[in-house]
């Protein structure tokens, strides 16, 4: 139940919903736009993210997953879990990132209600195919995939010929592409001799800035992407047809007294025993009479009304849920960010060399050996000198792994915050 208007003066509507776009909808093709949400990628900040997937893994709100080859990932947070190879994905994340409620509420219009997910897949990610199961955008924030698209394999016989490849593509950064519904996904993987294509020149700052100049330089990163759902299963035909009869048998005011008593016991002990020919033939009556009101009450403009008053539930709990998430965050403000300064804990001693897979903890006489990723292992050995840094400053090629190694081992009391002194960059 979705309208062709046009995009509107919002830049983000006005780049995607073009008539190609509307054209491919109708014909149930992928449609890719460079360019299309530009912004974005300047928009979520590695501190944003941090944030956001912080706020989203209380307990009261519950949107931050992890998943390793399309299963759950449960750990005892998701900087573990990202550290153990694990997807990352905060649902409902517009109300995390004003960005993305401005890209929702531009499709509002069109589409009733939209509402995002954002991912983050770790370096060498290999997930399972996503199959669509709605309308949705991909929209590319960090990091590049190579993507292929084809008709979904589920519901074919074996003897039928496989489909053909729809599109193939680089997606990048601010680029957008349109998914439609039962279209299955694939991560293609880089040709030999780099992570990804080289990407086009990258002005944008921060994380995303450094991931880009990374990856020209063929090292690992990370890759973040948003699924912008246009129209999930229930905002279609036959589920919002079914809701507005279940709402109308539910309301004892929409149908006369005798078609309201007769649905509301026509499934009984009674009326499932054999009848008599009699009682078969004022059964059919009832039966006939109540359908045909049922039917004669059953029309286009009630039911548009009623899917228009859903959305606007949906629209309305989207914005409260999205000011209990700023009433979160704004309790949660001393969050680690990347320029917070850490150091090794008062009466704690590290020892780990660059390139290993361990790392010593001393307090005292006893010792704490940790095994870690050969990655992080320059990070904890530049810590290693017990003076202050600049989270930001410490070696770790993955943006995102250095601050989920810098808070796993505060959680474990080796490493402290401090403020206010001499910082080593």
């Amino acid at each position: 139940m979705a309208s062709s208007e046009a995009g509107g003066e919002d830049p983000f509507g006005k780049a995607v919903l073009t008539d190609e776009f509307w054209q491919c909808r109708q014909e149930l093709r992928p449609n890719h736009v460079p360019r299309g949400a530009s912004n974005l990628p300047e928009a979520i900040s590695l501190d944003r993210l941090v944030a956001a997937l912080d706020v989203g893994s209380k307990r009261e709100f519950g949107t931050t997953a992890a998943y390793k080859r399309g299963e759950p990932c449960v750990r005892e947070n998701w900087p573990l879990a990202y550290l153990d190879n694990a997807t990352l994905s905060l649902s409902d994340a517009e109300r995390h990132f004003p960005a993305l409620m401005d890209l929702c509420k531009a499709l509002e219009a069109n589409f009733g209600f939209v509402s995002a997910k954002l991912v983050v897949d770790p370096p060498e990610s290999t997930g399972p195919p996503m199959v669509a199961d709605a309308d949705m955008l991909a929209v590319q924030v960090w990091g590049e995939q190579r993507l292929s698209l084809i008709r979904s394999l589920q519901g074919l016989p074996i003897s039928a010929p496989r489909p053909k490849e729809m599109l193939a593509l680089v997606l990048r950064p601010g680029d957008v592409l349109y998914v439609p519904s039962g279209v299955e996904c694939r991560t293609v993987p880089a040709p030999e001799g780099g992570a990804v294509a080289r990407p086009r020149e990258d002005k944008s700052s921060g994380c995303a800035s450094e991931i880009s100049r990374s990856q020209s330089k063929g090292t690992q990163m990370p890759v973040m992407y948003v699924l912008i759902t246009l129209q999930s299963p229930d905002q279609s035909l036959d589920a919002s047809l079914s809701k507005f009869l279940v709402d109308s048998l539910l309301n004892k005011s929409v149908f006369s007294a005798e078609t309201d008593g007769f649905f509301r016991r026509a499934v009984t002990k009674r009326t499932l025993t054999r009848p008599s020919a009699e009682g078969r033939a004022t059964l059919d009556e009832e039966l006939r009479r109540s359908v045909g009101e049922l039917f004669s009450k059953t029309r286009a403009s009630d039911l548009r009304r009623h899917f228009d008053a859903r959305m606007e539930t949906l629209r309305r709990e989207q914005l409260e849920g999205a000011d209990e998430v700023r009433k979160a965050a704004s309790k949660s403000a001393d969050s680690l960010t990347t320029g917070s300064r850490v150091r090794v804990a008062r009466g704690v001693m590290c020892r780990c060399d660059a390139g290993s897979t361990k790392a010593d903890f001393q307090r005292g006489g006893q010792t704490l050996t940790l095994s870690i990723a050969p990655t992080a292992s320059h990070l904890l050995n530049r810590l290693a000198d017990g003076l202050p840094h600049v989270i930001e400053s410490l070696p770790c090629e993955d943006a995102l792994e250095r601050i989920c190694v810098v808070q796993v081992f505060l959680q474990k009391d080796c490493l402290e915050i401090v403020s206010g002194e001499h910082t080593n960059r």
